[in-house]
């Protein structure tokens, strides 16, 4: 499986592709740099294989600490 890892600063709308991870492994790990320690962001991923893309993770809200 691949995951696209999409980001934004609204809750509901202006999410932007950030980055793809690729494995065969169940758990994965992403790390999102170059933020503003107090800002807050607003995340989901969609899991793809094979071209084809499978439902939405729930969004996630996390602040940058």
């Amino acid at each position: 499986f691949c995951y696209d890892i999409y980001r934004s600063i609204s809750k509901d709308t202006g999410f932007e592709l950030i980055g793809t991870i690729c494995s065969d492994y169940a758990t994965i790990t992403y790390t999102d740099s170059g933020l503003v320690t107090g800002d807050i962001f607003y995340y989901y991923i969609i899991p793809t294989k094979d071209g084809i893309d499978f439902p939405a993770s729930y969004t996630i809200g996390a602040q940058v600490r």
